[in-house]
Parts: structure tokens; sequence; C-alpha cells
């Protein structure tokens, strides 16, 4: 079960944003995008960011980043660098209760 599935009901949402145009300097590729989708067997939206706004809005400086927004819209947590779903499902499960 993906953690989109897994904290939906719980008001979670769980996506991806593409902001490899950071590191390469060129509008992201929506065939390549989807085909990872795919190949990594992500069931969460996978959305683009060609001119990396929302890379900056969340000052995500190195790929990968991966922000815990609050409802409210502020950061409340973010990993630079590998991390995994069992340190986010960790911090979730900490800030949401329960599992």
């Amino acid at each position: 079960m993906s953690m989109a599935t897994q904290y939906h009901r719980r008001g979670v949402v769980v996506a991806v944003v593409d902001a490899s145009a950071l590191v390469s300097h060129l509008p992201s590729d929506h065939g390549a995008l989807l085909n990872a989708s795919y190949d990594w067997q992500m069931n969460v939206p996978l959305l683009e960011d060609a001119n990396s706004k929302v890379a900056h809005l969340f000052g995500v400086a190195r790929l990968p980043t991966v922000v815990l927004v609050a409802p409210d819209g502020r950061i409340a947590m973010r990993w630079e660098g590998l991390t995994t779903p069992a340190e986010l499902a960790l911090e979730i499960q900490r800030r949401i209760g329960g599992r």
C-alpha cells in the first residue's frame, strides 16, 4: 500500500514534484516522468515543476529533497538527500498520531 493510500483518510496528501530542471536547466520531460512513475510503481501524483517555481518556494537546493508541509502551509520537516519511506512514515505518524 502506498503512503498516499495509507494516509489519505487522515488528510495527508502525498505527491512527487519533479525539480530536475534545477540540475539539468532543461524543462521536465513529460514522457520520462510518466515512465519513471510506472517503473517505480509510484501510486502518487507526479507533478512537473518546469520553471522550478515549487522548488524555489520550498527552498530546494539539492535533489532529492523531501518536504513535509503542515496543514497551515509551513514546512514541518525536511530531508535533504535520500530518505526511506520508513523515516517518512514515522514522522507522519508522529505528527498525525496512530497508524
